[in-house]
């Protein structure tokens, strides 16, 4: 557990051996959005897992915002004793990136295709607030990953007899806030500049054009950047194919 800028606790869990890494997680997940990549990546790393705000043993605070986000990320980086790399995935990947403009504590960074200027449809955010406070989380989640290309229909089957589809949807009332926060995050090469961090963007081939338009957004920002293409793979590679992102993450945090 670590306090965060605003004084919010936040946990993580350690795990394996090995030079530090922190692993950012995207919406309706936890540290245990990880669980494939995750004994694939512990031979070669100690991990911090983290638990983002407002789920887990993390709290949360009365006002949400991504740079709240960014520096609850930043304090898990600082508390590692030692300068780490540092893996997010979807808006864990803008979380990453934001965190690394706040400590000088990050390596080098792989980013899984964050959402950035994310175009949602109009009112479709306005929606999903409803679907929360209505108490309709199961038809939410599965609402948000058809629409926003993240999860076929043959993905959510399988995913609906998983264990943690119940603890996702659990976490659905986090998806508004954070959908909000990414439909306004932007990124500019000024913000950047300074940002010594080398960068490793994953997109997938078979991604949507919202996550290939925000991959490349950040790919034109960032000062010290290259782009790998995870073949026949979407937004949920961690899941699909957890030896492709072990294999892309290794080789490029050991150069």
């Amino acid at each position: 557990m670590v306090g965060s800028a605003d004084g919010t606790p936040i946990a993580f869990r350690r795990n394996g051996t090995g030079p530090p890494l922190v692993l950012v997680h995207g919406t309706t997940g936890s540290d245990w959005s990880w669980r494939f990549v995750e004994p694939l990546l512990a031979h070669s790393f100690t991990l911090y897992l983290m638990q983002r705000r407002g789920r887990g043993e993390s709290g949360d605070g009365p006002e949400y915002s991504l740079e709240r986000e960014a520096e609850d990320v930043a304090a898990v980086i600082d508390a590692v004793g030692a300068p780490a790399n540092v893996f997010g995935h979807s808006f864990g990947g803008a979380c990453a990136v934001e965190a690394a403009l706040l400590t000088s504590n990050v390596l080098r960074l792989v980013l899984y295709e964050p959402p950035v200027e994310f175009p949602y449809p109009e009112g479709s955010i306005d929606r999903m607030e409803r679907l929360a406070s209505e108490g309709r989380a199961d038809e939410l989640l599965e609402e948000v990953f058809l629409s926003e290309g993240i999860l076929t229909p043959q993905d959510i089957q399988a995913l609906r007899s998983s264990p943690t589809w119940q603890d996702r949807v659990a976490l659905a009332w986090t998806i508004p806030r954070e959908s909000r926060a990414d439909s306004e995050y932007s990124v500019s090469p000024e913000r950047f500049a300074r940002m010594t961090a080398p960068t490793l963007l994953l997109l997938g081939t078979a991604s949507g054009e919202a996550f290939r338009e925000a991959t490349a957004r950040v790919r034109a920002a960032l000062p010290d950047v290259r782009l790998s293409m995870l073949e026949g793979q979407g937004h949920a590679a961690t899941i699909a194919a957890p030896e492709m992102i072990a294999d892309e993450v290794t080789r490029f945090f050991s150069e």
